[in-house]
């Protein structure tokens, strides 16, 4: 069973390597507690932000098996935590720049070479639910979206992927 869920997810990343989508019911991820209020406006883009802490809930119109956590810091830098290729969560960070609605990024040295960029640029529309929560909706560069919902990152998980390092080849975003 453990097999066929890692060849399950190793299928759907590469079927889906420059791309995301939403919808992640809560069911996996007990700890998805909506954020009201996830910040301002960055960069150039007066009419969207992707400031506050995100988690991925929807990718390439699945629930994805696996876990994405990100925060985008006022000050242009990001932190994420992932469990994609991991059974733990793993930490990941980087600058950021939001210019207009496209979202480009950088891993810092932690991960792959110091200024490696993501796989992707991401157009990027912001929506406010009727319950007050905020939607990211980043479609990469090949049409395939990732639907991210404002949270708080779970403390549990912070402390998890603090230790352990990112060690994995390929990141999420």
């Amino acid at each position: 069973m453990k097999s066929i869920k890692i060849w399950s997810l190793v299928a759907m990343l590469f079927i889906g390597m420059a791309a995301c989508t939403p919808a992640n019911s809560g069911e996996d991820n007990p700890n998805n507690t909506p954020n009201d209020n996830p910040g301002g406006n960055n960069g150039s883009n007066e009419g969207v932000s992707v400031e506050g802490e995100w988690v991925l809930t929807s990718w390439n119109e699945i629930e994805p098996p696996f876990h994405v956590y990100v925060n985008f810091k006022e000050d242009y830098t990001f932190e994420m935590y992932e469990q994609v290729y991991s059974l733990t969560y793993e930490y990941i960070t980087g600058t950021y720049d939001l210019d207009d609605d496209t979202l480009t990024g950088e891993y810092d040295g932690n991960v792959h070479t110091p200024g490696s960029p993501w796989k992707s640029s991401y157009t990027v529309t912001k929506t406010e639910g009727e319950d007050g929560t905020f939607t990211l909706e980043l479609v990469d560069e090949s049409g395939v979206a990732s639907i991210y919902t404002s949270t708080t990152i779970p403390e549990d998980v912070k402390v998890e992927a603090s230790e352990t390092r990112a060690v994995a080849a390929e990141h999420f975003l």
